[in-house]
C-alpha cells in the first residue's frame, strides 16, 4: 500500500489504476509461492474477498449524488420505455 501511495499519482496518468496494479502483483506473487495446501488456498480466498470489498466501498464512495441520481434517472427512464412494448 505504501508503494502504491508514492507513486499512484504518475501511474494514474499512464491509465493503470489501484485495482489493475494490485491484480499485477498478485498475478506476479501466485507464480513465485504458489498455493499448496487447502488451508492457504481459503486463506487466499478471503483475503481477496475482503480486497475487493474494500476496493468496491472505496470506488463506491467517491461517486458523487448528482451522478448517482443522474444514473438512476436513465435506468428509470429506460424501464418505462421498455414496458411500453
Amino acid at each position: 500500500m505504501f508503494a502504491w501511495g508514492a507513486v499512484s499519482a504518475r501511474l494514474q496518468r499512464a491509465y493503470l489504476t489501484a485495482p489493475i496494479v494490485f491484480v499485477a502483483v498478485g498475478v506476479l506473487l501466485a507464480g513465485l509461492a504458489p498455493v499448496e495446501s487447502e488451508a492457504e488456498a481459503e486463506a487466499v480466498k478471503l483475503l481477496t474477498e475482503v480486497t475487493l470489498v474494500w476496493v468496491m466501498f472505496s470506488d463506491a464512495a467517491r461517486v458523487g449524488i448528482r451522478v448517482v441520481r443522474a444514473d438512476a434517472a436513465v435506468n428509470l427512464g429506460s424501464q418505462s420505455n421498455t414496458n411500453r412494448l
